[in-house]
């Protein structure tokens, strides 16, 4: 855990004159776990779940009542959740292939198994906290899209050659040909 977002998360937790909210109460590592599900994008209902059923935390309160204490929470920390410029080119150039042009198929397959990672974690967090995501099946469904389209492509490249290159093999069976021909023609009947 970085002791900076942690001071800063610590900040933004409560406003300064007002009554201290749920968020503010939750100790270094919960209120750390409840920054990074925010960046990581997941719903403030779900989290508010996961907070209420796993943590016990505002057990006799409205889901509506919690997810709002996070909905708050994170647009207090908004600019926490962006990631910094360098971050994010890091994580690029680190994840990417430099050339994407020149490989794309070979950053189709690894965006497929980034987004398989992060569908198997929503399901192991699922069966551990009972807690469903509601966007589950349509990440299946295009994830099994991205694996058809990755498929298809590999069957294509097998089967179907690069046009350049064909067009460069028939040029050389043909001045080959003609070669041969030139050859019958100098010599000796």
């Amino acid at each position: 855990m970085n002791r900076i977002i942690i001071d800063q998360l610590r900040r933004f937790s409560s406003v300064p004159g007002k009554e201290k909210t749920w968020v503010s109460e939750l100790s270094d590592e919960k209120l750390y776990e409840l920054f990074l599900k925010l960046r990581s994008g997941e719903s403030c209902r779900s989290i508010a779940r996961h907070v209420q059923k796993v943590w016990k935390v505002c057990p006799k309160s409205s889901l509506h009542s919690v997810s709002q204490g996070v909905l708050k929470f994170k647009q207090r920390i908004t600019h926490l959740l962006l990631p910094s410029l360098s971050e994010a080119d890091s994580d690029f150039t680190d994840t990417f292939p430099k050339d994407t042009e020149s490989d794309s198929l070979a950053t189709m397959e690894n965006i497929a198994r980034q987004y398989e990672a992060r569908i198997k974690r929503m399901m192991n967090e699922e069966n551990e906290t009972g807690v469903k995501y509601p966007f589950i099946n349509r990440d299946l469904q295009a994830l099994a899209s991205l694996r058809k389209a990755i498929l298809k492509q590999k069957e294509w490249s097998l089967t179907h050659d690069d046009p350049i290159k064909l067009r460069e093999d028939q040029l050389l069976k043909e001045s080959i040909a003609v070669q041969n021909i030139l050859n019958l023609l100098k010599s000796p009947a």
